[in-house]
C-alpha cells in the first residue's frame, strides 16, 4: 500500500491541477491541539451523574469512548424496546433520557477540558493553525469547539489571509445574528454540526461574543440559563440529517458543502458511519479530488479510511458524476498547532 505524501506535496499537487481549494476538519484538528479533545479523555472527564446506570459500564458495554455511538445504542434499544415490549413504557423513556443525558455530558465536558479565554492560547500555536488554514478558500467543519473560531479571530497574526467570513451580521440590537447570504461569497466558514458559540433565540441564530475572550464563562452562564448551544449530538447519520433538516443554518451549511467543487482536504475525520449524510454531500458534490490526511499508518484505522473514500469514488461513479480522484497524506506533517 502506497505511503501517504506529505501535506505540502498534497497541496502542490491541487496546486499543479489549479483546483480552488477548501478544508473539512473533524477531531484530528481539535486533537491535535491537544489529546484532551481525545474520545477517551472526554469519556474519562465527563460527569453524568443523572445517568440511571454507571456511566463506565454504559461506555463499556458499547464497547467505544465514542458518546455519539452510546447515544445511538440508547435510541436503538429504545426503539428494539417499543417494538418488542410496547407496555414496557418506562424503561423505553429510561433509555432515551440516558442519551440527553450524554448529549448533554458531551457538551458540558467540551466547556470543561477548553482553555478559560483564547487569550490562554500561544500566540505561536494560533499563527501554526492559521498558516494551516491559510491555503483554503472555504473551511467546513464538524467540530462543536472553540478552537477554529478562536483561530480565526486572531487576524493580527500572520499569515493573514485566513477565510473569516461566518455569516453573522449584527442586527438592530446589536446581536450577531446569521442570516442566509444572498452571494456565495458571503460565507466561507461553515459548522456542519453546529457549534458550541452559537444558539438559538427568539427562533433566530445567534453568536455569542464577549469582551476580553471569556467565551468559555458565557458558555456556563448560558447552560445555566437552559440556553443549549447548537450542536448535532445526535448518534445515528439519519438522525443527524433529522436534526440538521431543522436548523436554516445547518441546512444551508451542508448544501454548500454539496455544491463544492475543486479539491476538499479532509482532516482528522475518520469518516465513520455516523457521517454518511457529510459523506453523501461530498459524493453529489461537483468536487474533482480528495486529499484525505491519514494518522498513525499502517494501522486499522488508517485501512478503513483508505476503503471508505474508495467507496465514496465508486459511488460517484455509479450515480453518473464525474470521475473523483483520491490521494492521501500524512496528517503529521501538516503541523497543525505547530
Amino acid at each position: 500500500m502506497a505511503k501517504p505524501r506529505s501535506f505540502k506535496s498534497a497541496l502542490d499537487d491541487a496546486a499543479k491541477h489549479q483546483y480552488p481549494l477548501s478544508i473539512l476538519l473533524g477531531n484530528g484538528f481539535s486533537r491535535a491541539f491537544s489529546n484532551e479533545f481525545g474520545y477517551e479523555t472526554l469519556r474519562s472527564v465527563a460527569k453524568m451523574p443523572d445517568l440511571t446506570v454507571s456511566k463506565d459500564k454504559l461506555f463499556q458495554q458499547a464497547g467505544t469512548d465514542d458518546f455519539e455511538t452510546v447515544m445511538r445504542n440508547l435510541q436503538q434499544s429504545a426503539d428494539l424496546l417499543k417494538l418488542y415490549e410496547p407496555h414496557n413504557t418506562a424503561l423505553g423513556r429510561a433509555l432515551r433520557a440516558d442519551a440527553l443525558v450524554v448529549r448533554d455530558g458531551l457538551v458540558e465536558t467540551l466547556i470543561a477540558i477548553h482553555p478559560p479565554a483564547a487569550q490562554k492560547i500561544e500566540d505561536e500555536k494560533y499563527q501554526a493553525a492559521r498558516k494551516f488554514l491559510s491555503p483554503f478558500k472555504r473551511i467546513f467543519t464538524i467540530n462543536y469547539d472553540l478552537l477554529l473560531y478562536w483561530t480565526v479571530l486572531r487576524r493580527y497574526l500572520s499569515p493573514p489571509s485566513v477565510v473569516v467570513k461566518d455569516g453573522f451580521g449584527r442586527t438592530g440590537q446589536g446581536s450577531l445574528t446569521w442570516s442566509q447570504p444572498s452571494r456565495a461569497d458571503e460565507q466561507e466558514i461553515f459548522y456542519l454540526h453546529g457549534a458550541m458559540h452559537l444558539y438559538v433565540e427568539d427562533h433566530r441564530l445567534r453568536k455569542i461574543q464577549v469582551p476580553r475572550g471569556q467565551m468559555v464563562e458565557r458558555l456556563r452562564s448560558n447552560l445555566e440559563a437552559g440556553r443549549y448551544p447548537l450542536v448535532v449530538t445526535e448518534g445515528s447519520s439519519l438522525d443527524k440529517q433529522l436534526r440538521i433538516e431543522r436548523s436554516a443554518y445547518l441546512t444551508y451549511c451542508r448544501k454548500r458543502l454539496a455544491r463544492s467543487a475543486g479539491a476538499l482536504f479532509i482532516h482528522g475525520m475518520a469518516m465513520s458511519d455516523n457521517d454518511h449524510h457529510i459523506l453523501d454531500a461530498i459524493t453529489r458534490s461537483r468536487i474533482e479530488a480528495i486529499y484525505i490526511g491519514l494518522h498513525g499508518c499502517p494501522s486499522v484505522a488508517c485501512a478503513t479510511i483508505r476503503a471508505k473514500a474508495q467507496e465514496l469514488a465508486r459511488n460517484r461513479k455509479a450515480k453518473g458524476g464525474r470521475t473523483l480522484r483520491v490521494q492521501f497524506y500524512d496528517s503529521g506533517t501538516a503541523s497543525v498547532w505547530g
